[in-house]
C-alpha cells in the first residue's frame, strides 16, 4: 500500500489533492486545523473511492502535533511512506503600517516554522528514491501589485526558500521537494476568505484567463508532483495562476 501524509486536507487545495490521491491500495493520513466536520466529510469521500483514511487534528504551529502523525506513521512498514504534502495555512492582508511583529510570527510559526519541525521528523520515513515532499505556497510571495498580504507573504516566500534547501540535502537519496505556487482560487463555500465578494470581482479581471482557479486545478498539479512519474522535478516552485502577471 502507497501512503500520504496530508497537512491542511480539511478544505480548499488540500481537501482537493485528498479526493485526487484516493483510490484502492492508498492510504491516507488527513489533517486539518480544528474543523472536524469537513474533515469527515472529505475523508468518506476519499473512502468512498477505496482509500485508506486516518485523520487527525491540531494547529501545525503546536509541536504535539507530531506525536499525533507519529502514531499512525510509525507503525507502517519501511518505505511505506511515499508523500508528505503541507497545504496548510492562510491568506492574511496586511500593509507595513497595519501589519506587527505578532502577526508576523504567528504566520511564520504557523507555516514554514511547522513545515520545518514536520519535514525533520518525516523526511527520514520517506521511502528512498520514491518519496515526494510538496509544500503550497502563494501568489503573494511574488507578487503584491493587488493586495498587500504583508503578515502572509513573508511565510510563504520562506517555505519556497525551504523547498529548495530541502530538495539539494534530499536529492541524494532519491526524494524530490517541490512547491505549487496557485493564483487566485475559488474558496470551498462556508469557508474564510480575506477578500469580499466585491474584491473579488475585481481580482478576477486581473487574471488573463479572467476567472478564479479552482482548488481541484491546483491538486492535480500536486498530485503530479507527488507522482513516481515526477522524480527528476525537484527545487520547483511551479505556478498555477490561469496566467496572473508575477
Amino acid at each position: 500500500m502507497t501512503h500520504y501524509i496530508i497537512i491542511g486536507a480539511g478544505s480548499g487545495i488540500g481537501a482537493a489533492l485528498a479526493r485526487q490521491l484516493a483510490a484502492p491500495g492508498i492510504g491516507l493520513l488527513l489533517h486539518t486545523g480544528s474543523n472536524a466536520d469537513r474533515l469527515a466529510g472529505v475523508a468518506e469521500a476519499c473512502e468512498k473511492a477505496g482509500a485508506t483514511v486516518s485523520t487527525c487534528l491540531g494547529l501545525t504551529e503546536d509541536p504535539t502535533l507530531i506525536d499525533k502523525i507519529a502514531a499512525w506513521l510509525d507503525p507502517l512498514p519501511p518505505g511505506a511512506l511515499s508523500g508528505f504534502a503541507f497545504a496548510a495555512g492562510y491568506a492574511k492582508l496586511g500593509t507595513v503600517e497595519t501589519t506587527d511583529t505578532a502577526a508576523l510570527h504567528a504566520a511564520l510559526e504557523a507555516m514554514p516554522v511547522a513545515f520545518q519541525r514536520l519535514c525533520t521528523y518525516i523526511a527520514p520515513k520517506l521511502a528512498d528514491h520514491r518519496g515526494r515532499i510538496l509544500c503550497v505556497s502563494a501568489f503573494g510571495a511574488h507578487r503584491s501589485k493587488t493586495h498587500s498580504y504583508a503578515p502572509t507573504a513573508p511565510a510563504k516566500a520562506a517555505l519556497e526558500a525551504q523547498v529548495r534547501v530541502f530538495a539539494a540535502n534530499l536529492a541524494p537519496r532519491g526524494i524530490t521537494v517541490n512547491a505549487v505556487v496557485p493564483g487566485f482560487i475559488s474558496k470551498d463555500a462556508g469557508t474564510h476568505s480575506s477578500l469580499t465578494p466585491e474584491q473579488w470581482s475585481e481580482v478576477t479581471k486581473t487574471i488573463p484567463m479572467a476567472r478564479l482557479g479552482q482548488a481541484a486545478e491546483v491538486a492535480a498539479t500536486a498530485a503530479f508532483l507527488l507522482s513516481e512519474p515526477a522524480g527528476y522535478v525537484t527545487g520547483q516552485s511551479l505556478h498555477v495562476n490561469g496566467g496572473l502577471t508575477l
